[in-house]
């Protein structure tokens, strides 16, 4: 019977090996690796081999493969789950981008299930998971996803940032809640150091006008400029201007 310590060391070698000759990027090491990790889960080779498997799951992009390989691995460790939240991510973002909203959401709110790997990762799929919401009409939704991408965000000096409440201005501005707008629209103006961007410039002044045309609303851009206008309910104009 041969030596449990020599037969992991030999497994790790030949993991090893196939890595470094293979072709293909996702390929038959991330197979040997999943093998590695199954059988030898306390291994003190585990965690090199772990991170070995993050950087093919990262650096392909191939992100369903790598779905199905980290559901192949009976014990994971804690980097392999980090990059299974950051992987449910991009395929969430995929699928917006596909404008696959549901869908968009199933892998945004697996995500941040996992959010205690990443708190910035969890953030970010807290904003997608609203703008997912918004374009499904589920205002509320929207609301309290962005509300809970500004209470754990770090990045308070991103376009996301300042979107997120515009995002929130223009859903209270929605359910003609104004006090609310303005005070989102106000808000903006403690967003200070992205200023330096050419591509993005603060304004001095917000003018928000709505004119009411139809029943169905339509959002603008997410560019902020001096002056908007929605189209909301019929026969209500309203103008809000105030200083930055």
């Amino acid at each position: 019977m041969p030596n449990p310590k020599i037969k992991e060391q030999a497994a790790y070698n030949y993991a090893l090996c196939i890595h470094e000759t293979s072709y293909s990027a996702f390929g038959e090491s991330v197979t040997v690796f999943e093998k590695f990790l199954n059988e030898f889960p306390n291994s003190p080779y585990a965690e090199k081999v772990s991170n070995y498997l993050v950087e093919v799951y990262m650096n392909t992009r191939s992100y369903d493969a790598a779905l199905k390989s980290i559901d192949r691995i009976s014990h994971p460790s804690k980097a392999i789950l980090e990059a299974k939240q950051k992987i449910l991510f991009q395929l969430g973002t995929q699928s917006f981008a596909n404008t696959q909203f549901e869908q968009a959401i199933g892998y945004f709110n697996q995500s941040v299930t996992l959010g205690q790997y990443n708190l910035q990762t969890k953030a970010d799929a807290l904003y997608w998971l609203g703008e997912s919401y918004y374009r499904l009409n589920r205002m509320r939704e929207a609301a309290r996803n962005f509300n809970e991408y500004l209470s754990l965000t770090r990045q308070r000096d991103t376009e996301m940032f300042a979107l997120a409440y515009y995002n929130l201005g223009y859903i209270a501005f929605h359910q003609k809640d104004y006090s609310t707008a303005e005070n989102r629209f106000r808000n903006l103006s403690n967003w200070r150091k992205v200023k330096t961007r050419p591509h993005w410039q603060m304004p001095t002044t917000v003018s928000v006008t709505a004119t009411c045309t139809s029943a169905a609303s339509t959002r603008p851009s997410n560019t902020i400029q001096k002056q908007k206008v929605w189209e909301h309910l019929p026969e209500t104009t309203l103008t809000i201007s105030w200083p930055l």
